[in-house]
């Protein structure tokens, strides 16, 4: 299903092209998104004044905070 949302993500250390995300989903506030060239998800709560996300992303089983903010 196409739900109007896209995403990109690079990482100059393992690949310097942008690599599209393959999934992404909404429900509510609440945000994932699935980078499979990266092994890689982001699953994140948007904030209530839509300026921020805070989640984290987890990468081969390692999962760090990472907060996305609008500017």
């Amino acid at each position: 299903m196409d739900t109007g949302l896209t995403a990109q993500l690079q990482s100059p250390d393992q690949n310097p092209n942008w690599a599209p995300a393959n999934s992404i989903a909404r429900d509510a506030d609440k945000l994932t998104v699935r980078f499979d060239a990266f092994d890689a998800t982001y699953e994140g709560k948007i904030s209530a004044d839509h300026t921020s996300i805070d989640g984290h992303f987890t990468q081969m089983g390692n999962e760090l905070p990472l907060a996305l903010k609008k500017i």
